[in-house]
């Protein structure tokens, strides 16, 4: 799957006045977005075992082919070492309570750097997105993958339908979680969720606002680019949605 985005940042002060351009703008009630999100990345080398791996033109070719989202991830995971995130839908009053990761349905994303070129007018990148039930333990999955957790952060935000474009405005928070012990199935993930309403606000949490469109067929990504372009010009005035350096994407990690 294609990604095509334009990002904004908006400050907290604009925040309600942002809501109610968008409320009009889009004609409907904001969808509320709470997601905690677990961050993964690769065992570091020596803990990993040898394993012969594909040259990269059989990589390309199978990412091309396969149906299967899990092979097409284990592919781009085969070419370069990525940070990986396990997203779970969270409620207000699950604030400082326990929740086992393991044992609750996520969706694990993977997205790459977005494509280089002085020429693009939005940002265009990979993404793969695979829902694990909570019977297929999302975390001891991860450690399959030979991946280890290292940190979560927690999104709170407002989502927009517009057509095709989906409008989100989200505020990313780092949490102070750190690991627990490990349980039966090896994982260290802490169990208690994070009590949003107290954690400290970083200067740089600020809302994002993310203009998007999710292309499944490679035949649509310019009429995907075309319609972020036009909402561009749209909403131009409110709005300066834009195209961003492709590094501040980066989800490249040594190991």
């Amino acid at each position: 799957m294609r990604e095509l985005f334009l990002t904004f940042v908006v400050n907290d002060d604009a925040k309600d006045r942002s809501l109610n351009i968008l409320e009009k703008f889009c004609d409907m009630k904001s969808q509320i977005i709470l997601q905690r999100q677990l961050l993964w990345v690769p065992l570091p080398k020596r803990m990993q075992k040898k394993e012969v791996t594909k040259k990269p033109g059989a990589l390309a070719k199978l990412v091309e082919t396969s149906n299967d989202p899990m092979k097409v991830l284990e592919c781009h995971l085969n070419r370069l070492p990525y940070m990986l995130i396990l997203q779970y839908d969270i409620k207000t009053e699950q604030y400082g309570t326990e929740v086992d990761c393991d044992e609750t349905t996520a969706t694990l994303i993977w997205t790459d750097i977005p494509i280089p070129g002085d020429s693009q007018q939005v940002n265009d990148r990979d993404r793969v997105q695979i829902e694990i039930k909570a019977e297929d333990h999302p975390c001891s999955k991860m450690n399959d993958l030979k991946y280890r957790y290292v940190g979560e952060i927690i999104k709170d935000g407002y989502r927009f339908v517009h057509g095709n474009i989906s409008i989100d405005l989200v505020r990313t928070v780092q949490t102070s979680a750190t690991a627990g012990s490990k349980n039966e199935q090896g994982n260290n993930v802490p169990k208690i969720v994070p009590d949003y309403d107290k954690i400290e606000r970083q200067p740089e949490s600020r809302y994002v606002m993310s203009a998007k469109i999710d292309v499944e067929d490679k035949k649509l990504i310019q009429q995907g680019k075309d319609e972020l372009l036009a909402l561009q010009k749209e909403l131009q005035g409110s709005f300066n949605l834009k195209f961003q350096d492709r590094f501040l994407f980066d989800t490249r990690v040594r190991v």
